[in-house]
């Protein structure tokens, strides 16, 4: 079996994919949310870096264009004016 990462052996790829499929799957869940999470967080401050003056709904409008689209990115902003506005 050939590596599905290009830096992992396929032992380590092995024992890892066991672990997995003797895992719970609450506690396979957990981890995916957790991974999940640090990749959200890691791309927020990647995007404030890169605009350091942005506020936090502007950063929060640009995470959503770039992983869920432009569609669900102008909906969020939408509905953020129409709250401010009341």
């Amino acid at each position: 079996m050939s590596p599905l990462s290009g830096n992992s052996s396929s032992e380590v790829e092995q024992v890892l994919t066991e672990l997995i499929q003797k895992a719970s799957s609450t506690k396979v869940f957990g981890a995916v949310r957790s991974m999940s999470r640090k990749m959200i967080e890691a791309a927020r401050a990647r995007i404030r870096r890169a605009y350091p003056n942005a506020s936090d709904e502007e950063i929060a409008v640009m995470l959503l264009e770039r992983y869920y689209g432009k569609g669900l990115a102008e909906r969020f902003r939408a509905e953020m004016a129409k709250r401010r506005s009341k």
